[in-house]
């Protein structure tokens, strides 16, 4: 991802997800220190208070610690928090290469991009969107925001029949963060959309940013800042899933201070140029 990790092991990486995890307006103190890791005997005599969604303040009150103070999201490198302490770890990666055949989109997936999601022929050529031969699949790269390949997602069609396989199927070629981008322009800000149909129809008005599903890791937010610099960051679930990003919001605030929900009434890829331009100015 090209963040530093010098400071893996940093405490404030530790405090920062302790504070992320406790309601505003609520104390903890079932915690050991970060900083004195509860001495010898692991004590928890460690309190932390959430303020509010961006700052908290922390006390030790072990007499030979004593650590105190505040912490707010805006009060710390993002290139500090790199991961999860409390994240399993990960199994080792297995590359899934994508090795179909490919052709033109022809006549049926250039009307179902153009009739149900308002997408033109050009846009789908500007993203190397191709047809997989056998299967009639959408074929299209993820790629991360330099523009390095790093998979496929191959979409059924919703308007023919025959294909009673999954909606996508994805092959991972690379161990890099699963998402991928869409930038045209890299002065717009940041939205963050579930498919990979929504993410090209809103890289008109921003730099889109596809999660390939519903969750957003540490590792989505981290790439995403590192994308973002000091834009905004919208996050924009379907519409079924806005308690969900509601949920990711307050977990992640505290690791980008630029991250905001975006309701939508319907999704991203169903609605109108003027309706995802608002989201923008609005």
């Amino acid at each position: 991802m090209g963040l530093s990790v010098k400071h893996r092991d940093s405490p404030y990486v530790h405090l920062r997800h302790l504070a992320a995890d406790i309601l505003v307006g609520t104390t903890e103190n079932k915690f050991s220190c970060p900083f004195c890791i509860g001495g010898a005997n692991g004590d928890r005599g460690f309190v932390i208070t959430r303020l509010t969604e961006s700052e908290a303040v922390y006390c030790c009150h072990r007499a030979t610690c004593g650590k105190a103070g505040r912490i707010a999201c805006w009060g710390f490198r993002l290139e500090q928090i790199l991961c999860d302490p409390t994240s399993q770890p990960k199994s080792e990666f297995t590359p899934r290469v994508y090795t179909g055949r490919t052709g033109e989109l022809g006549q049926e997936w250039s009307t179902e991009i153009l009739g149900l999601y308002g997408l033109t022929v050009e846009e789908s050529y500007w993203a190397n969107w191709r047809r997989d031969i056998g299967s009639g699949r959408l074929v299209c790269p993820i790629l991360g925001p330099t523009g390095k390949c790093r998979g496929q997602e191959l979409r059924k069609s919703k308007i023919s029949s025959g294909d009673y396989g999954p909606k996508t199927i994805h092959y991972r070629q690379s161990e890099e963060v699963w998402m991928g981008w869409y930038r045209r322009s890299k002065t717009n800000p940041i939205i963050l959309v579930e498919d990979i149909v929504s993410a090209l129809k809103g890289s008109r008005h921003f730099q889109a940013g596809c999660l390939l599903g519903s969750h957003v890791s540490l590792d989505h937010i981290l790439e995403a800042t590192e994308v973002a610099k000091d834009q905004k960051i919208y996050l924009a679930l379907d519409k079924d899933a806005t308690d969900k990003a509601a949920h990711f919001i307050k977990k992640w605030k505290f690791v980008a201070a630029n991250l905001v929900l975006q309701p939508l009434s319907k999704d991203l890829k169903l609605m109108t140029d003027e309706e995802i331009k608002h989201i923008k100015e609005g």
